[in-house]
């Protein structure tokens, strides 16, 4: 059995994330790279990684706009 990673979500912007994360289980993901384009998504994916470990992996970022 493959490992399924989701390797790019903003789950900073998903309304309802606890159902979501929940089905993302259900659905075997094993891993989900959040990403981030300023100081506000940053900090709300650091929360949500916090909140899912070994679940939501941050990959903080600054976008150029």
């Amino acid at each position: 059995m493959y490992d399924l990673v989701d390797t790019h979500a903003h789950l900073e912007e998903i309304p309802g994330l606890e159902k979501v994360v929940a089905g993302a289980k259900t659905a075997g993901l094993t891993g989900i790279i959040a990403v981030c384009s300023g100081i506000a998504s940053n900090i709300r994916t650091l929360e949500i990684a916090g909140k899912y470990p070994g679940l939501v992996y941050p990959a903080l970022g600054w976008h150029p706009w």
